[in-house]
């Protein structure tokens, strides 16, 4: 992630320009006092301590570097160090290991059912060397001793090969207060608290914090926001001083809801010092100051992303306000996604490139900070950027969507919540943002699947009948537990369109907004939903257009009204134009990826680009150019979906679809040349992809149960980010001469 700590004042129409209105800068922040170190080594225990394990090999050995505990065998190892740990001394464990095979680590304190364990789970590769931190802080508050340390590993990976693994040694800290959250000086990062995640630095009783403003001839506001620290007690008060005068004393937040106190000083003219400072507790969370100058521009910008939303499901009735929408803007009629999993589409959607790109094939990837993204290119500017989601495995540690947001909020408790609960935070954080700069991005999740809108909805788009009728045919995939029963496809495609029906209600309130409609409004969906095409049911598995084709609504200043597209276009490509309809795609400053979708109104034949696509996993690569699409499959996804067969039984397709939209009548053996025209554009695109922004995640924890409680789960990635390269060249090779 870019530091964002001093941004020069930029241009709204220009560097330079005289008329321009003044951005908001974040100023640089740095610390007042004396910072302890940052941790104070309890104890340590090498590989010669008296450990024991469950593996069934266990074998002690010694090299240059000391002692060396090898452990084979088994997918579970239990290792346990036995003694008297007194808690309130750490609460942090250090561990130090080297694995032969790729694995997961956790760690506690305590007996087994009775002791702390820490939140964190980490993952190592094989071959390598870790050094490992976990958060202990929950120990601290422990009533007695505790009587063993306890490290339980566990495989990762498709095939969970037995574990092989060395322990090096393992060290009990105490970290100071400061440095659990970052320190003024450095780059301010997301701090969580309850699911609302704010950039900003720690406040610590022993270092206030200062910053310089200029505030020009008219002065402006500063805005910011005060939090407890996570994982600790809050309470205390912080006083904000304003050159020399004391301008506010404020009690911090103990915790409950909402966990952040917003607060916008007066600031005067000229050159000034802010001073903050914590009384009556050890740290505080300090959400990153704004300096909002008086007489700046407001510019808003809102992008919704609506979870599993296919395109067909707009317009006749279902989607009055979308409609309206549209018909003030430009609805795009052929707008294809690069992926069909949620992560990868939505990294596609922040940086203009597609998963072979960001090497980010699955919702198992984390998009790494060297991605550069919308929200950095708005918040460089000076906008306020805020970002909503509706999904838990949208959480910016897990998905690192949250990179260049300023505030990124995420379900806290459940897997998934409602649209309401969502924009009742958007609501909320409006009011913080008067007057300012805003990009805003909303992510809803009301169109995914079990597909549970009131039933009166579904009865509306169903009609009459029972979907339960035991005369009607035994259906032709396996029931999922809300569908138990249901024999009638018509009636789960019911459920889906109320869904996306009772979405479109919920969305009124924020799209009459003044603001939001002065502003742009980008409307699109990460992916679609198949519903009985190509044999898949009630999933968005492959890489076919009920996955890919998606709706896609842009409307704002210079957009032209009432405009429908049927040219084909890339949702990717979203970020560049949001950006230069801002005025932030200007000559010398960073550039997003993509291309600009302006070009489909402003000129009257734009040429086509070709539209890549890699399922998850690497399971399936198409490319459509034009008319034509080219699918090629490569395996079976893991999480096959409720299908009793594969999802598209042959290895290779290619469409027309301007005849055959959905997809259904496969043209390859008549079209041999366009094939190979496609195939080739398939294997350059693949061979040429240089992705580097990508982490990788574990497959146990947290994050991984919620995938897999959401219908979603990881496959095996071989070749080229996760695409098995020989065997798409042997799927082509009848085609390419080979």
């Amino acid at each position: 992630m870019r530091a964002l700590l001093l941004l020069p004042l930029l241009a709204a129409c220009g560097a330079g320009s005289p008329a321009a209105p003044p951005r908001p800068v974040r100023p640089a922040l740095s610390c007042e006092g004396p910072v302890p170190p940052p941790d104070r080594i309890v104890s340590s225990y090498d590989a010669s301590a008296a450990w024991s394990s469950d593996a069934p090999t266990s074998e002690l050995s010694r090299e240059e570097d000391g002692a060396i505990l090898n452990l084979r065998g088994g997918k579970r190892h239990e290792v346990t160090l036995a003694g008297r740990f007194s808690p309130g001394s750490f609460n942090l464990m250090r561990v130090e290991l080297r694995c032969r095979r790729d694995m997961t680590l956790r760690v506690g304190v305590g007996s087994e059912g009775a002791g702390v364990g820490s939140p964190d789970f980490r993952h190592a590769y094989a071959g390598e060397r870790y050094r490992f931190e976990f958060d202990l802080r929950a120990a601290e508050k422990a009533p007695s001793p505790f009587d063993s340390l306890v490290l339980i590993a566990n495989p990762s990976g498709k095939e969970q090969e037995e574990l092989d693994w060395s322990l090096l040694s393992v060290s009990l800290l105490e970290r100071a207060p400061e440095h659990w959250l970052p320190l003024p000086g450095e780059p301010p990062r997301l701090i969580d608290l309850e699911g609302e995640a704010r950039r900003g630095v720690g406040l610590s009783a022993n270092a206030p914090i200062t910053l310089s403003v200029d505030g020009g001839r008219r002065g402006g506001e500063l805005c910011f926001a005060l939090g407890p620290p996570p994982r600790m007690e809050g309470g205390g008060r912080v006083r904000v001083v304003v050159g020399g005068e004391e301008r506010l004393t404020a009690a911090l937040p103990a915790g409950g809801s909402p966990p952040w106190h917003g607060y916008r000083l007066p600031l005067p003219g000229g050159p000034c010092k802010v001073r903050f400072t914590l009384e009556g507790a050890p740290l505080a969370s300090l959400e990153q100051p704004l300096f909002l100058p008086a007489g700046r521009a407001a510019p808003t910008v809102l992008l919704i992303s609506s979870d599993t939303h296919r395109a067909d499901a707009l317009g006749g009735g279902l989607t009055p306000r979308l409609d309206a929408l549209a018909a003030r803007g430009v609805l795009f009629e052929n707008c294809f996604s690069s992926s069909n999993n949620t992560l990868p589409s939505h990294d596609a959607l922040m940086t203009g490139l597609d998963p072979a790109q960001t090497g980010v094939i699955d919702n198992q990837m984390r998009l790494s900070e060297e991605a550069y993204t919308l929200a950095d290119r708005f918040a460089e500017a000076g906008y306020r950027t805020f970002a909503a989601t509706s999904a838990k495995h949208m959480n910016d540690p897990w998905s690192g969507l949250g990179q260049g947001f300023d505030r990124f909020a995420y379900p806290d408790e459940s897997r998934e919540q409602p649209s309401t609960a969502t924009l009742a935070m958007v609501e909320r954080w409006l009011g913080d943002a008067q007057g300012d700069p805003l990009l805003l991005w909303v992510h809803l999740f009301d169109a995914h699947r079990p597909y549970d809108p009131p039933p009166e909805a579904a009865r509306a788009e169903y009609g009459s009948g029972d979907p339960r009728d035991p005369a009607l045919p035994e259906p032709p995939w396996p029931t999922p537990g809300p569908l138990e029963g249901i024999r009638d496809a018509a009636w789960v495609r019911a459920l889906y369109r109320a869904q996306v029906g009772l979405l479109d209600q919920r969305l009124a309130r924020l799209l009459d907004r003044p603001r939001i409609r002065a502003g742009w409004i980008a409307f699109t969906a990460d992916h679609g939903e198949s519903l009985g095409e190509q044999g898949i049911f009630w999933n968005h598995l492959g890489v076919y257009p009920a996955v890919l084709h998606v709706p896609l609504i842009l409307a704002g200043p210079r957009v032209p009204e009432g405009r429908r597209i049927q040219a084909p276009v890339r949702q990717l490509d979203l970020a560049h134009t949001l950006a230069g309809l801002a005025g932030l795609a200007e000559p010398g400053g960073a550039e997003l990826a993509g291309t600009d979708l302006a070009r489909f109104w402003n000129r009257p034949d734009p040429r086509d680009v070709p539209r890549f696509a890699l399922g998850s996993d690497g399971h399936a690569v198409s490319v459509t150019f034009g008319r034509w699409m080219l699918v090629v499959n490569l395996a079976v996804p893991k999480e096959l979906g409720y299908t009793r067969d594969l999802p598209h039984e042959e290895p290779l397709a290619l469409f027309d679809l301007e005849h055959d939209p959905l997809a259904t009548h496969d043209l390859a053996a008549g079209e041999p040349e366009r094939v190979a025209r496609l195939g080739r554009a398939l294997l350059e695109w693949l061979e040429n992809a240089r992705a580097s922004f990508r982490d990788e995640h574990a497959e146990g924890g947290e994050g991984a149960a919620t995938l897999a409680a959401l219908g979603y789960a990881s496959g095996e990635r071989t070749g080229h980010e996760g695409v098995d390269m020989d065997l798409l060249r042997a799927r082509l090779a009848p085609y390419l001469g080979e």
